[in-house]
């Protein structure tokens, strides 16, 4: 079938600016609809409650495809409501991002969708190119390196944080916009009902995750030896070697200095 053909959807959350505080579009979700501009006839979707219409503007503001909202009520399985309404509407390719910037942020949506659809998933999405049998996709892998797959539609394309930026949102554009509403369904969501809430705690800094984006920073993560930089220790005793282990620990913010 020719991807001209195709029917796809995005799904789109809610993020937070990381300084402000403020709802925002999620941006791994704005890279996969930014994907989906070149798969065909496309419709950004979100399953939540539609007084979030005008922050998902923004969505709508990049001119790329219609934006609706799935209403569905607070306490509903976001899951359940997608998955009801892909098996009444056809999806040859279903977009998301890696993982939400607000709630439950457990990277688990695109999968359970994808069991309850009995649908491939495809994680770690940096490329999408059409051929005349399906999708050739490129992964981004650890250390910049790149995998080459071919996929038939249907799927679940869970796409990385290395895919291209996603184009800004004009501004007149999403003010102008008009956001669909749906009538989703709503299932208990019975895991969430056993969650307890409790303020987050400080917790110690990860270490700095570097993720090769250009082709430049791609050789030199595939050619350059991973023990680059460090100090080689021998230590005598014990004692040196502990010393030097807390030293490193302190340094990374994983030991409380007194």
């Amino acid at each position: 079938m020719p991807l001209s053909q195709l029917t796809t959807h995005t799904l789109l959350s809610l993020g937070k600016h990381p300084l402000s505080g403020r709802t925002r579009r999620a941006e791994q979700d704005a890279k996969a609809f930014e994907l989906a501009a070149k798969l065909g006839q496309c419709l950004g979707l979100h399953a939540g409650n539609y007084q979030d219409a005008d922050a998902l503007k923004s969505f709508a503001g990049m001119s790329i495809a219609p934006v609706c909202i799935l209403e569905i009520e607070q306490s509903s399985d976001p899951v359940a409501a997608l998955s009801a309404y892909f098996k009444q509407t056809k999806s040859d390719i279903i977009l998301t991002g890696s993982q939400a910037e607000r709630g439950e942020s457990s990277g688990m949506l695109p999968y359970l969708l994808g069991k309850s659809l009995d649908l491939p998933v495809i994680n770690q999405v940096c490329e999408v190119e059409q051929t005349e049998t399906g999708l050739n996709i490129t992964q981004a892998l650890p250390r910049g390196a790149r995998r080459a797959l071919s996929v038939k539609p249907p799927c679940i394309l869970i796409i990385d944080e290395s895919a291209p930026e996603a184009r800004q949102t004009a501004y007149g554009a999403a003010m102008r916009a008009e956001v669909g509403k749906l009538q989703g369904y709503n299932e208990a969501d019975s895991d969430a009902a056993n969650f307890n809430f409790e303020d987050a705690r400080k917790k110690p800094k990860r270490m700095k995750k570097i993720k090769a984006k250009t082709a430049a920073d791609r050789f030199k993560a595939a050619t350059v030896s991973q023990a680059k930089g460090g100090q080689v220790i021998e230590p005598k005793t014990s004692q040196e070697g502990a010393e030097a282990i807390l030293k490193l620990l302190k340094e990374e913010g994983l030991v409380k200095t007194n």
